[in-house]
């Protein structure tokens, strides 16, 4: 189980694990709020690991998908 204060310390774990598994990194809120969640979709993209994003219902999803972030 990974948490907020230690998500960052995974990405490699959790990127790697993605090239042979399916595997999932559930957040609470909108998952492209954090800057932490944003860099490990970039960096999948660069490792050509395919990617999938399921929002939740909320009027914060529009300003994630639209690249901009929330201060």
């Amino acid at each position: 189980m990974i948490n907020k204060s230690n998500s960052c310390f995974f990405q490699d774990t959790i990127l790697s694990n993605a090239r042979e598994y399916d595997v999932a990194f559930l957040v609470g809120g909108d998952p492209l709020s954090a800057t932490t969640h944003t860099d490990l979709i970039l960096r999948a993209v660069q490792l050509n690991i395919p990617y999938k994003i399921i929002h939740n219902a909320s009027i914060m999803n529009a300003i994630g998908s639209c690249g901009l972030q929330v201060k």
